[in-house]
């Protein structure tokens, strides 16, 4: 998902919270949202017309004080206070790299609850053996009730299963107590086995065990988390203009790329001199040149996933829904992303893309047909590889943006409008096109430090025969 629609629908989301817990009308609600949108196409900033025709509106049907009016006028207009270049770069890097950090977080979270069934199976157990303790010590206490040793062996096997059962949920407890009990009663008629076997049966309040909610408050941490990632980017849009925003989205998922890919070499998923090239799948594969593995994709999917079904969440679904729709994302951003990946820096973060060759083998050989020297021909052959660079990766948006088109229906979430979805992949393409372009300006300048370095390096050692040399090895 690229970055700017799913700030989009988190930006959507949070004004749709504010309306329902204040009401309609709040700062940051969708009036406001109306209210900013309605500013950027008439050119006008927040404090003008369209905040005094909506303070009208307003004001028809609730009162508001003049001075509050005038509060949101004035805090208005010194957050739209022009902020320097650096300002908005650590913005975009900031929002960028706590979306990265978020995704992954939930992504953490999600496994944790997939495992709770286990976890829960291995701690009713637990409390089963407990509950039995608890028996044999009531059925102690109640053949001796004046012995303060049956006393004290009783207070100890109920704290001890008070411990399991309040890990399993709220209601464990009372229904342990109540069933060892009535367990300790029939141990004297009934059948021992079969009494043993009877325990450990409990219906906690779901969401309750203790594990439950600390994976819960993960997941929300990991939601505000995003929230500041949101709050980040939308700081460096002010006062931008259109252009602006779309390069503070790029700049975001660039730095989010760089993520990735500092991640995937220090897992060894991709050679870089600091691992020896592969260092832990060489020697559990054993591969031995140093290649891209598949491995190079997971940090990007797991974000991709987490990010995913964090939205999920917000939007109601149960966790089977959320994994469902998290997998679907994560693989249709694997698909995209490996369809082109031409410049260097996304080459080097996720590997070479199933298309590159082909657009590769088009460029070199449009470069020969219609270059006129060997310079003209490299040349061309750069600036045709900048612009496939830059094309490419807004085409993998548009085309992402329609594969999750209808996806929310995985889970029974709302799909947008056609309209709609055309509208943000057009925004997403142009967000793709301006990151493509910086990957192919990367791309080129290191391009021209290597010639310029081979030269260098060609002058001292061959002194006049270095051009001759330098072209020989470029032909």
């Amino acid at each position: 998902m690229g970055a700017s629609k799913f700030l989009q629908k988190k930006a959507n989301t949070r004004a749709k919270e504010i309306d329902k817990k204040y009401g309609e009308g709040q700062y940051g609600g969708t009036w406001w949202q109306d209210m900013v949108k309605n500013n950027a196409e008439m050119g006008e900033s927040p404090s003008e017309s369209f905040l005094q025709r909506k303070m009208k509106e307003l004001n028809s049907a609730r009162t508001v004080k003049p001075e509050s009016t005038q509060n949101v006028v004035s805090g208005s207009g010194a957050q739209a206070e022009k902020k320097s270049f650096v300002q908005r770069a650590g913005l975009t890097v900031s929002g960028g790299a706590k979306g990265s950090l978020a995704g992954n977080m939930d992504a953490m979270g999600v496994a944790y609850e997939l495992g709770q069934s286990g976890r829960t199976q291995r701690y009713t157990e637990e409390l089963r053996e407990a509950q039995w303790a608890v028996a044999r010590a009531k059925h102690d206490y109640d053949a001796d009730p004046n012995n303060w040793q049956t006393k004290d062996a009783l207070d100890t096997a109920i704290a001890k299963m008070k411990g399991f059962a309040d890990t399993l949920g709220k209601g464990a407890y009372e229904q342990a107590l109540t069933a060892a009990y009535d367990a300790a009663s029939k141990f004297e008629t009934g059948d021992l086995k079969a009494l043993y076997n009877g325990l450990g049966v409990v219906d906690p309040e779901q969401g309750t065990g203790v594990q439950q909610q600390a994976a819960s408050a993960a997941r929300d941490l990991a939601y505000g988390v995003q929230e500041s990632a949101s709050k980040d980017l939308q700081e460096a849009k002010e006062g931008a203009s259109k252009f602006g925003q779309m390069l503070v989205d790029a700049g975001a998922s660039m730095t989010q790329m760089g993520i990735d890919s500092a991640v995937s070499g220090l897992m060894g998923f991709r050679p870089t001199k600091w691992n020896g090239g592969n260092k832990i799948l060489q020697e559990a594969l054993g591969i031995g040149e140093k290649v891209m593995t598949p491995g190079a994709m997971i940090p990007f999917a797991a974000r991709a996933f987490g990010g995913s079904t964090m939205d999920a969440r917000q939007d109601g679904a149960d966790l089977k829904g959320q994994v469902l729709y998290g997998g679907a994302q994560a693989a249709k951003e694997v698909f995209t992303e490996k369809m082109f990946n031409i410049a260097l820096p996304f080459a080097k973060a996720y590997g070479k893309g199933g298309l590159d060759s082909v657009v590769k083998n088009g460029i070199r050989k449009a470069a020969e047909k219609l270059g006129k020297s060997d310079v003209g021909r490299a040349a061309l052959e750069r600036v045709l590889k900048f612009g496939a660079s830059a094309a490419s990766e807004g085409l993998e948006e548009f085309v992402g943006d329609f594969f999750e088109w209808q996806m929310p229906r995985i889970y029974g979430g709302d799909t947008d409008s056609f309209a709609e979805t055309f509208s943000n992949a057009l925004y997403d393409f142009a967000v793709g096109t301006i990151s493509g372009a910086a990957g192919g300006a990367v791309e080129g300048g290191v391009d021209l430090y290597n010639d310029h370095a081979q030269t260098r390096e060609a002058k001292k050692v061959y002194g006049d025969q270095a051009q001759e040399l330098v072209k020989e090895s470029l032909e």
